[in-house]
Protein backbone atom coordinates (compact mmCIF):
# COMPACT_ATOMS: atom_id res chain seq x y z
CA UNK A 1 0.00 0.00 0.00
CA UNK A 2 1.19 3.52 -0.82
CA UNK A 3 2.55 5.55 2.10
CA UNK A 4 0.48 8.72 2.65
CA UNK A 5 2.28 12.05 2.37
CA UNK A 6 1.35 12.95 5.95
CA UNK A 7 3.12 9.84 7.25
CA UNK A 8 6.23 10.77 5.29
CA UNK A 9 6.10 14.29 6.74
CA UNK A 10 5.81 12.87 10.26
CA UNK A 11 8.77 10.57 9.59
CA UNK A 12 10.93 13.46 8.39
CA UNK A 13 9.90 15.57 11.39
CA UNK A 14 10.81 12.70 13.72
CA UNK A 15 14.30 12.61 12.21
CA UNK A 16 14.59 16.40 12.48
CA UNK A 17 13.62 16.28 16.16
CA UNK A 18 16.12 13.49 16.81
CA UNK A 19 18.86 15.59 15.21
CA UNK A 20 17.75 18.68 17.14
CA UNK A 21 17.91 16.78 20.42
CA UNK A 22 21.43 15.60 19.61
CA UNK A 23 22.51 19.11 18.65
CA UNK A 24 21.03 20.55 21.82
CA UNK A 25 22.87 18.10 24.06
CA UNK A 26 26.12 18.74 22.20
CA UNK A 27 25.55 22.47 22.52
CA UNK A 28 24.86 22.19 26.22
CA UNK A 29 28.20 20.54 26.80
CA UNK A 30 26.62 17.66 28.73
CA UNK A 31 28.85 15.06 27.05
CA UNK A 32 31.88 17.08 28.17
CA UNK A 33 30.66 17.59 31.72
CA UNK A 34 29.29 21.08 31.19
CA UNK A 35 30.41 24.18 29.38
CA UNK A 36 29.48 25.24 25.90
CA UNK A 37 30.48 23.19 22.88
CA UNK A 38 28.26 24.57 20.10
CA UNK A 39 26.48 27.45 21.85
CA UNK A 40 25.21 29.43 18.89
CA UNK A 41 23.98 26.44 16.89
CA UNK A 42 22.21 24.82 19.82
CA UNK A 43 20.66 28.14 20.85
CA UNK A 44 19.38 28.68 17.31
CA UNK A 45 17.97 25.15 17.07
CA UNK A 46 16.30 25.40 20.48
CA UNK A 47 14.72 28.76 19.62
CA UNK A 48 13.51 27.53 16.25
CA UNK A 49 11.94 24.41 17.69
CA UNK A 50 10.37 26.29 20.61
CA UNK A 51 8.40 28.34 18.10
CA UNK A 52 6.81 25.17 16.73
CA UNK A 53 6.58 22.80 19.64
CA UNK A 54 7.52 22.63 23.29
CA UNK A 55 8.21 19.15 24.55
CA UNK A 56 6.61 18.27 27.84
CA UNK A 57 9.20 15.56 28.16
CA UNK A 58 11.88 18.26 28.06
CA UNK A 59 10.05 20.02 30.86
CA UNK A 60 10.29 16.82 32.89
CA UNK A 61 14.05 16.79 32.31
CA UNK A 62 14.29 20.48 33.19
CA UNK A 63 12.37 19.78 36.39
CA UNK A 64 14.88 17.03 37.15
CA UNK A 65 17.65 19.61 36.79
CA UNK A 66 16.28 21.33 39.89
CA UNK A 67 16.87 18.09 41.79
CA UNK A 68 20.31 16.63 42.53
CA UNK A 69 20.46 14.50 39.37
CA UNK A 70 23.82 13.58 37.83
CA UNK A 71 24.42 15.14 34.39
CA UNK A 72 25.16 11.70 32.93
CA UNK A 73 21.60 10.60 33.71
CA UNK A 74 20.15 13.66 31.97
CA UNK A 75 22.49 13.06 29.03
CA UNK A 76 21.27 9.45 28.85
CA UNK A 77 17.62 10.52 28.89
CA UNK A 78 18.20 12.92 26.01
CA UNK A 79 20.05 10.23 24.04
CA UNK A 80 17.11 7.86 24.60
CA UNK A 81 14.69 10.56 23.44
CA UNK A 82 16.74 11.08 20.27
CA UNK A 83 16.84 7.33 19.60
CA UNK A 84 13.09 7.12 20.20
CA UNK A 85 12.42 9.90 17.68
CA UNK A 86 14.69 8.21 15.13
CA UNK A 87 12.98 4.85 15.71
CA UNK A 88 9.56 6.42 15.20
CA UNK A 89 10.79 7.97 11.95
CA UNK A 90 12.06 4.60 10.70
CA UNK A 91 8.81 2.97 11.77
CA UNK A 92 6.82 5.54 9.81
CA UNK A 93 8.93 5.03 6.70
CA UNK A 94 8.39 1.26 6.96
CA UNK A 95 4.69 1.71 7.82
CA UNK A 96 4.87 -0.07 11.18
CA UNK A 97 1.81 0.22 13.41
CA UNK A 98 3.95 0.34 16.57
CA UNK A 99 5.40 3.65 15.36
CA UNK A 100 1.89 5.07 14.93
CA UNK A 101 0.91 3.89 18.41
CA UNK A 102 4.10 5.26 19.94
CA UNK A 103 3.62 8.64 18.27
CA UNK A 104 0.04 8.74 19.54
CA UNK A 105 1.25 7.95 23.07
CA UNK A 106 3.89 10.70 22.92
CA UNK A 107 1.43 13.27 21.56
CA UNK A 108 -1.03 12.32 24.31
CA UNK A 109 1.73 12.73 26.92
CA UNK A 110 2.59 16.16 25.54
CA UNK A 111 -1.07 17.22 25.71
CA UNK A 112 -1.35 15.92 29.27
CA UNK A 113 1.71 17.91 30.35
CA UNK A 114 0.25 21.00 28.65
CA UNK A 115 -2.97 20.58 30.64
CA UNK A 116 -0.95 20.27 33.85
CA UNK A 117 0.98 23.41 32.91
CA UNK A 118 -2.15 25.46 32.40
CA UNK A 119 -4.00 23.95 35.37
CA UNK A 120 -1.62 25.14 38.07
CA UNK A 121 0.73 28.11 38.25
CA UNK A 122 3.20 25.92 40.14
CA UNK A 123 3.77 23.91 36.96
CA UNK A 124 4.49 26.74 34.52
CA UNK A 125 7.41 24.75 33.17
CA UNK A 126 4.94 22.35 31.55
CA UNK A 127 3.06 25.04 29.63
CA UNK A 128 3.22 24.75 25.88
CA UNK A 129 2.52 27.24 23.13
CA UNK A 130 -0.90 27.14 21.49
CA UNK A 131 0.85 26.20 18.25
CA UNK A 132 2.45 23.18 19.93
CA UNK A 133 -0.89 22.10 21.37
CA UNK A 134 -2.52 22.45 17.95
CA UNK A 135 0.24 20.36 16.37
CA UNK A 136 -0.20 17.56 18.92
CA UNK A 137 -3.96 17.57 18.40
CA UNK A 138 -3.53 17.55 14.60
CA UNK A 139 -1.09 14.62 14.81
CA UNK A 140 -3.53 12.65 16.97
CA UNK A 141 -6.49 13.41 14.71
CA UNK A 142 -4.46 12.45 11.64
CA UNK A 143 -3.19 9.17 13.11
CA UNK A 144 -6.72 8.21 14.20
CA UNK A 145 -8.16 8.66 10.68
CA UNK A 146 -9.55 5.37 9.36
CA UNK A 147 -7.58 5.57 6.10
CA UNK A 148 -4.29 6.11 7.97
CA UNK A 149 -5.08 3.29 10.38
CA UNK A 150 -5.88 1.03 7.44
CA UNK A 151 -2.60 1.97 5.76
CA UNK A 152 -0.72 0.91 8.89
CA UNK A 153 -2.69 -2.35 9.04
CA UNK A 154 -4.51 -1.46 12.25
CA UNK A 155 -8.14 -2.40 12.77
CA UNK A 156 -10.55 0.46 12.02
CA UNK A 157 -12.97 -0.48 14.77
Amino acid sequence: MQRPTGVTVLAVLSFVFALAILLSILGSGLPLGGGSFLPRLSFWVANLLSQVTDWGSHAVVALALALPVPPNLIFGIYILMALLCAAIGMGFLRMRNWARLLMMALASFELATAVVGYASPRFLIFRQTPIAIAIHVAVLVYLFRPKVKETFGASTI
